[in-house]
């Protein structure tokens, strides 16, 4: 009997048997087993895919969690996506920033213009110059 897949043959009761390597059945070895239809076998959590591998399986998981299972909440904020001291709040599948007064849009980037704001940041007539995420006053001579 030739089996396959690494398995050996045995005698079993004066029959030749192929005694099957993890993860492979069949009559001679031939079929690997798909661990993602076993039932109860995977446990891959939160409608995440099963990818079937030899003697074992892979989790893909959906947007939004993270885990050999899937059954972690992905924490969007751990890359500190928020840039000039914005402050990081993560939510499912995405996170928002809380700006510092000198920096605005989704991740902090924008520099705020002071000096475009009326009445001036600046007193006496001096002139507004914009900086990043500040301003310097000059003033009149």
């Amino acid at each position: 009997m030739v089996c396959f897949n690494g398995s050996p043959c045995v005698e079993n009761a004066n029959v030749a048997v192929c005694d099957c390597t993890p993860g492979y059945t069949g009559k001679q070895c031939e079929t690997n087993i798909d661990d993602c239809q076993v039932p109860f076998a995977h446990q891959c959590q939160n409608n995440a895919g099963c990818m079937d591998g030899l003697n074992n399986y892979t989790c893909q998981c959906l947007s939004g969690w993270e885990g050999p299972f899937c059954e972690k909440e992905k924490n969007e904020c751990e890359s500190s996506p928020c840039n000039n001291g914005g402050i990081c709040s993560d939510h499912f599948d995405s996170f928002t920033c809380s700006c510092p007064v000198n920096f605005t849009g989704p991740t902090c980037n924008t520099d705020v213009d002071e000096c475009q704001g009326q009445p001036s940041p600046c007193y006496n007539g001096a002139s507004c110059s914009n900086t990043f995420g500040s301003f310097l006053c000059s003033c009149a001579l």
